[in-house]
């Protein structure tokens, strides 16, 4: 299981025309499995960890 940022994911998806707040859309509502958004304690934003292989699975990429 690679976990990748969403600049990493975004990349990928493009080429399947999914935009980056599409991306976060789908991570947000729980739509691909094993995606999520995590936030520090003591910073005032956080980063979404996302599956690689959920990911590729979820919008038919071949990788």
């Amino acid at each position: 299981m690679a976990v990748i940022k969403i600049t990493k994911a975004s990349e990928l998806v493009k080429s399947a025309g999914v935009s980056k707040g599409s991306l976060c859309w789908y991570i947000q509502t729980g739509k691909i499995p094993k995606c999520y958004y995590k936030k520090e304690e003591d910073k005032l934003r956080g980063d979404y960890l996302i599956d690689e292989a959920e990911l590729c699975k979820f919008f038919g990429i071949e990788k």
